[in-house]
């Protein structure tokens, strides 16, 4: 059976099964290049210690803490209307 020959709501759920399954393979397919990227560096640890160091400290920057306090008071408007 088709969407089309299905009611609403068995329409809705093969859609979202179908988003739920992409979504997984999409965050397998990551999780899988970045396990991948480490094993595979010659530097190993070393690397990807260096990688969580840069991405530590542009997180920690003053500019991305306030772009980030920003988009939380935005965010906490929209909720509040």
């Amino acid at each position: 059976m088709n969407w089309y020959q299905c009611g609403p709501k068995q329409a809705w759920e093969a859609v979202r099964r179908k988003d739920v399954a992409n979504m997984r393979g999409k965050l397998m397919f990551a999780a899988g290049v970045g396990v991948g990227y480490v094993l595979g560096t010659r530097a190993g640890r070393e690397r990807f210690d260096q990688i969580v160091a840069q991405a530590r400290r542009f997180w920690e920057s003053n500019a991305v803490q306030e772009a980030a306090a920003v988009m939380q008071t935005r965010a906490g408007r929209l909720y509040d209307d």
